[in-house]
């Protein structure tokens, strides 16, 4: 009996730690849908439901750049966006400054702060989020690690002459926990 209840404990006890990694680290492995708000030509607000790992969640956030961006050179490395149709005009934005919130069904929270690498493309509806945990409650009290979010814009892309537009994507990264 002591025999059974053992292996029980070993294959219920086993895969709940191979889920949380090495025993620190949450992978992020999710995809999103939601929609997309332009406040500005240079701010937008989103709010989008997440699935995938580490649970189903909502996510909310707003960014904002400094500037408008007129040379591909001038975006991140490894950017996805096309030229503009004309000298002079924008090519994208680099987000200066965005924070979010991830809550999940638990109740559990992450608090993100934009990181290096955000941008959005202003021909190529295409935006990349690239954020820091700065912390979070329930489960993830006190994490912190990385996601990036990058989403797919159906409605047009930036500048826009719609006020509110569809998006899709995928978030990944990596939640740490003290």
């Amino acid at each position: 009996m002591k025999r059974i209840a053992c292996l029980l404990a070993l294959l219920l006890i086993f895969p709940a730690m191979a889920i949380a990694g090495n025993g620190n680290s949450v992978p992020i492995d999710m995809q999103l849908a939601g929609t997309v708000i332009s406040v500005s030509e240079t701010a937008q607000i989103y709010d989008v439901n997440l699935k995938g790992s580490p649970g189903r969640a909502r996510a909310q956030g707003a960014g904002w750049g400094a500037a408008l961006v007129f040379s591909l050179d001038d975006l991140p490395a490894g950017h996805v966006c096309d030229a503009a149709p004309a000298p002079g005009i924008p090519v994208g934005l680099i987000i200066t400054d965005a924070s979010a919130t991830m809550t999940f069904e638990d109740l559990s929270m992450l608090f993100l702060n934009v990181a290096e690498g955000s941008y959005v493309c202003l021909w190529t509806p295409f935006v990349r989020g690239a954020y820091e945990i700065a912390g979070g409650a329930g489960r993830f009290q006190d994490a912190t690690g990385w996601v990036a979010m990058e989403f797919n814009l159906y409605r047009s892309a930036f500048p826009s002459d719609s006020l509110v537009g569809a998006e899709t994507g995928i978030a990944y990264g990596e939640i740490i926990l003290p």
